[in-house]
């Protein structure tokens, strides 16, 4: 595969502890200058674990966060080999004894356009003006997934443009059911001030704002 291709993780998440379980995931070493190759038994499950009700979970480009920055998952191109995210893949049941668990991860790959009250993204804004995020909230593990949002950068000294391709989400996801979100002027806090919403006045391009613009929908 292509030099520098990182490849997953997968985790069983114990239904009462909510602890996450390591149990492995593909991944992919050094071959070539020009190439990966997949790192020997990397491309099964071999583990001894406690029995109980576990949820699968795919994690890939999942962020942590810390004190001050909430989780977050990356973007990934719509034309990536793996898809970003971090999402139930099915429940899990262990009886003990030796279990098989089928591990197969769908894949959506978006491409759409981005439009504010139904126009396309200005070109040309005033100086010093920003643009948005968007991201797609997973309903069950709640965690974001960032897909894009227009950005702008210095045109002149009166004058900030559009970054190419920030008009379009071009993203390839985990499938699942998500909430979409929009994010401007938002500051995630830290473990003494709360996360809030700054503002900015009524005349302004964007408005500010941590909102659902849509909720519950099927990625597949």
């Amino acid at each position: 595969m292509p030099y520098g291709q990182s490849g997953f993780a997968l985790y069983l998440v114990h239904a009462q502890t909510e602890q996450r379980h390591y149990i492995g995931g593909a991944r992919y070493g050094y071959r070539s200058s020009t190439e990966y190759e997949l790192i020997a038994d990397t491309d099964r499950v071999d583990v001894a674990l406690v029995p109980g009700i576990y949820t699968l979970v795919y994690s890939r480009g999942h962020d942590d966060g810390s004190d001050s920055v909430w989780p977050r998952v990356g973007d990934v191109s719509s034309d990536a080999l793996f898809p970003n995210g971090y999402a139930t893949l099915g429940d899990v049941v262990l009886s003990g004894g030796t279990e098989t668990v089928n591990v197969d991860v769908p894949a959506a790959r978006i491409v759409r356009p981005i439009s504010v009250e139904g126009l396309p993204l200005p070109e040309i804004v005033p100086y010093g003006q920003s643009g948005f995020a968007l991201y797609l909230v997973h309903r069950e593990t709640g965690q974001r997934h960032y897909v894009g949002g227009a950005r702008y950068g210095y045109r002149s000294s009166t004058e900030y443009e559009l970054i190419a391709d920030t008009d379009l989400v071009d993203v390839a996801l985990a499938t699942g059911t998500y909430d979409l979100v929009y994010s401007r002027g938002h500051d995630d806090g830290s473990a003494s001030v709360w996360p809030r919403v700054g503002d900015v006045p009524s005349d302004a391009l964007f408005g500010n704002g941590y909102a659902d613009l849509q909720v519950c929908i099927a990625i597949e």
